[in-house]
């Protein structure tokens, strides 16, 4: 029984059964969007309450982008949710502290990034370990970032499948730090041997899709996935243009007219991209999104302020929604991860 366990999770197929058939491959999938993955992070606490494993127990693989990556590689170390949620309310204020805080926001990112990256790596340290490494992850993983040594997207893995030799090796902490480095907000992260690295929502900010497209690489069929995919607030956008150009107007859609807004706008549009196509390949009720309703319009990457009402939200949400996605993705646990020796 052993030997048959280990080669269904070395090839990607599961023997356990749902309903008379083969039981899902279930993805966790966890968008970006700065201090908002409190919202998350609180949802997911709500439903770890009445759990008896930990919540990388039940997904056979867990995919996150900036923020998503942090609450992803902390959820594959077992890390509890209600602690990840403190994170947020607790240390946010202290992650987001700004290098000049004496000029103007819109200036300061006009001299180089606006916060200070020590306080947000020091934490990472400290909640997923200076030396634990990737390959430490007790479910599969999978982190969007961008390497601006060479202009490549690129995905951290660990080593679930024969062809990954490499991210496995890396500091857990250094990939979270590098999925969650955003431009403008803070500078890119340093990787030794591998190059610079900002954060991967510029291409891959709600990241079901990167997940789809792993299972499908491990030999699952779309409608033979599932999907929990987790967002961290929407709100409304509008930014339009002038019919006749003006000096007043056309500032707006400068460098310092847009500030940190085109990063924002980025990844929103990034967002909506993935959930379209992630529905489109895979059958409505395999994909399952949850999202919440910001309390203001533009609420950015950095809105610290927003962050005890982002948590509440989040709680009442959870409320409504727990037992459905309680019984339909944290019924039973998945066999065992055995990464690939």
């Amino acid at each position: 029984m052993t030997r048959e366990i280990s080669a269904s999770i070395r090839t990607g197929h599961h023997t356990g059964a749902r309903n008379g058939r083969q039981r899902p491959f279930r993805i966790l999938a966890l968008d970006g969007g700065g201090i908002r993955g409190v919202a998350p992070a609180a949802f997911l606490a709500h439903i770890e309450q009445r759990l008896k494993e930990p919540i990388c127990r039940y997904f056979d693989l867990i995919v996150g982008t900036s923020t998503g990556g942090i609450i992803a590689l902390a959820l594959s170390r077992g890390v509890p949710a209600k602690e990840i949620t403190q994170l947020y309310r607790e240390r946010g204020g202290s992650i987001f502290a700004r290098r000049m805080p004496i000029l103007p926001k819109t200036l300061a990112m006009m001299v180089g990034p606006l916060y200070k990256s020590g306080p947000l790596h020091a934490e990472l340290q400290r909640i997923l370990g200076e030396d634990t490494l990737l390959g430490e992850a007790r479910c599969r993983v999978c982190i969007p970032a961008v390497n601006t040594s060479s202009g490549h997207v690129v995905v951290f893995k660990t080593r679930h499948h024969v062809t990954f030799e490499r991210d496995y090796q890396l500091p857990m902490w250094r990939i979270a730090a590098a999925t969650a480095a955003a431009p403008t907000y803070f500078q890119p992260v340093h990787i030794p041997d591998c190059g610079w690295f900002v954060d991967g929502g510029l291409w891959a900010n709600s990241p079901a899709l990167v997940g789809m497209a792993e299972a499908v690489r491990l030999g699952y069929r779309p409608d033979e996935v599932e999907v929990l995919s987790i967002g961290t607030g929407r709100a409304p956008f509008c930014k339009e243009g002038a019919h006749r150009w003006r000096p007043w107007t056309s500032l707006r859609f400068g460098l310092l007219g847009w500030r940190t807004g085109l990063v924002d706008l980025v990844m929103r549009a990034q967002t909506q991209r993935a959930i379209n196509f992630t529905r489109y390949l895979m059958p409505d009720e395999h994909h399952v999104r949850v999202d919440f309703e910001l309390p203001v319009s533009g609420a950015g990457l950095d809105a610290v302020h927003l962050t005890e009402r982002l948590f509440h939200r989040a709680v009442s949400l959870a409320k409504e929604r727990s037992f459905e996605i309680r019984s339909r993705f944290f019924e039973g646990v998945t066999a065992p991860f055995e990464p690939i020796p």
